[in-house]
């Protein structure tokens, strides 16, 4: 035993959507503009995978990139208003695409 213990028969009800109150409700901020960004060999930037490779938040140029411009980019007006968005519970379209929709409880994304 490694000190965990499952208790099999909720998360049976759980896996078969017969008990939703054993099912996390709340919404969870999506955390990726807060941890993440994703930078493609072109230069785009996004702020998660799921992002629209059309739609980057910020392009660098070709080649080296500095820690810097990297930084200024992190802190810049495009990522801050989307963490505040995301913070205000104001999400972009494009989230309601994501496979981990944070944008929606949980129990909602399991039972369609």
């Amino acid at each position: 035993s490694y000190g965990v213990s499952i208790n099999i028969e909720r998360l049976y009800h759980v896996l078969n959507e017969s008990d939703p109150e054993v099912v996390y409700k709340e919404k969870v901020p999506c955390p990726e503009p807060f941890n993440f960004m994703g930078i493609r060999a072109n230069g785009d930037i996004y702020p998660c995978c799921n992002w629209d490779i059309n739609d980057p938040l910020a392009s660098l140029a070709q080649g080296s990139y500095s820690v810097d411009e990297i930084l200024n980019i992190w802190r810049g007006k495009r990522w801050r208003d989307l963490r505040k968005s995301i913070i205000e519970d104001r999400y972009p379209e494009i989230c309601k695409k994501c496979m981990q929709n944070f944008t929606r409880p949980f129990y909602d994304v399991v039972t369609g």
